[in-house]
């Protein structure tokens, strides 16, 4: 498995793989959302005052993944069992 780091702000737009997992506590049905080619990019300045120290809003898109098959390009969401 590859990897790389990206020191903060200097990049206008981040392209990877993106997943998320619900919190043990969650309420409702937990997931592991698995996204294949996400592009993110911040859409707002960096806050530096305020209550939420270096908070930061992205905006994104999932994009396709030609790689997988037709109809599994975009993501994958397993449901965990409680």
């Amino acid at each position: 498995v590859a990897s790389f780091a990206v020191d903060g702000l200097s990049e206008g737009n981040i392209a990877g793989r993106l997943r998320y997992r619900s919190s043990e506590d969650q309420v409702g049905p937990r997931m592991i959302l698995d996204a294949y080619n996400v592009s993110l990019s911040p859409d707002t300045a960096l806050a530096l005052l305020g209550d939420a120290f270096a908070e930061i809003g992205l905006k994104g898109a999932v994009l396709p993944d030609a790689t997988r098959p037709t109809g599994q390009q975009f993501l994958t969401i397993a449901y965990i069992n409680s």
